[in-house]
């Protein structure tokens, strides 16, 4: 399968997503993999309700399962580990035409803006399926 570029919009910006190489992606997914099971823990309540209605976890209403997760995450990882798999995660993306990798745009982009990073950080998931197949990823994907 090509590496694919996907074009959409999030929260109001035009967001471009380059999926990752296998190879590289293997490594994010198997660290998003240490760093997430932890934090989607506390969420497994929401689980039932989202299957019987044929939806993800990634279709959970943010300002319900955000904070949740967010606490979570707070208390099992390390703020510059997080820091660098966030990085990591959009060095391939693109917002408002400029490139994430650059640490200026970055700061430029989600300054006071969190709730979006999280959100692209998802679409970025979403976009590389990295739980596109059974385990954790019946709980990600439809």
């Amino acid at each position: 399968m090509p590496i694919k570029s996907i074009e959409l919009s999030v929260s109001g910006h035009q967001v471009k997503i380059i999926q990752f190489a296998a190879m590289r992606g293997i490594v994010i997914k198997a660290r998003l993999l240490k760093i997430g099971l932890p934090v989607f823990a506390p969420l497994s309540g929401a689980i039932p309700n989202l299957k019987s209605a044929g939806k993800s976890l990634l279709d959970a209403n943010v300002s319900e399962v955000l904070p949740k997760a967010l606490e979570s995450l707070a208390e099992s990882v390390d703020g510059e580990v997080l820091q660098k798999l966030f990085k990591d995660l959009l060095a391939s993306t693109w917002v408002d035409g400029k490139p994430m990798e650059d640490e200026n745009n970055f700061n430029d982009a989600f300054s006071g803006n969190y709730e979006f990073l999280y959100m692209l950080i998802i679409e970025v998931i979403k976009a590389n399926r990295f739980f596109a197949l059974g385990g954790i990823g019946s709980l990600l994907t439809k």
